[in-house]
């Protein structure tokens, strides 16, 4: 049947023992990871469209809540947050990345290329927690900020390279690409997922041509699997 779509994950279902989660890693191999992961494999056969987009979201939540915990060496995201990002992930203008970001494009440019890692960029942003509090923004001080996507949190490094000059996006970032366990106090809780809208305004230096969002997510997936092991 043509229209019945098969899900096929032989990449994963990690079960995962909390208790057990901050153990030290072994002496032998200090990267290893030293909690239990089962593996199995899923087939899901159904046609129904929204089910299977709202599996694929939720796992990817689920994901990005794992890596932070394996990151920070436990821990993790706030209840909230993830609670939040797993809400966030099933509407429909939002896209979901594998290392957990997800983004909305408020305005698209009309840049054809993205900042390298390393190119100064201008833009505009505005940094919230889930519950709407502002913590920082470069509106309110009536001028916008220089800076390259290296030299930022890991979700901004993500995303920058991804957009274009006149981009405008609301990001929703994990904690683990944010500011991780230990937050930035006073203003930040440790666990926190945030919020940022940020506007580039322009690539002040080197760059690469643009490239599909969905080609990026793939390469993601591939390198975040592989991470995990």
């Amino acid at each position: 049947d043509r229209n019945l779509a098969t899900i096929i994950a032989p990449a994963t279902v990690l079960t995962i023992a909390a208790a057990t989660a901050r153990q030290p890693r072994p002496a032998d191999d200090p990267f290893r990871l030293s909690f239990p992961i089962q593996q199995t494999s899923i087939q899901l056969e159904t046609n129904d469209s929204t089910m299977i987009r709202s599996s694929l979201l939720f796992l990817l939540v689920a994901l990005s809540a794992l890596v932070g915990v394996v990151r920070a060496g436990g821990g993790g995201m706030t209840p909230e947050s993830i609670a939040f990002l797993e809400e966030n992930a099933k509407k429909s203008d939002v896209k979901v990345l594998s290392s957990g970001l997800q983004y909305k494009i408020l305005r698209k440019g009309d840049g054809a290329e993205h900042p390298k890692v390393g190119t100064s960029c201008s833009c505009h942003y505005e940094g919230a927690l889930i519950d709407g509090t502002v913590f920082d923004s470069s509106y309110e001080r009536g001028s916008p900020t220089s800076f390259a996507p290296n030299q930022v949190i890991k979700g901004w490094t993500e995303a920058m390279q991804l957009m274009v000059e006149g981009d405008k996006w609301e990001m929703y970032i994990p904690s683990d690409l944010a500011y991780g366990d230990n937050g930035s106090p006073p203003k930040i809780p440790g666990g926190s997922a945030l919020i940022f809208t940020m506007e580039l305004l322009s690539v002040d230096g080197p760059t690469t041509p643009a490239v599909t969002n969905k080609l990026h997510a793939v390469r993601m997936v591939e390198r975040e699997a592989f991470h995990l092991y």
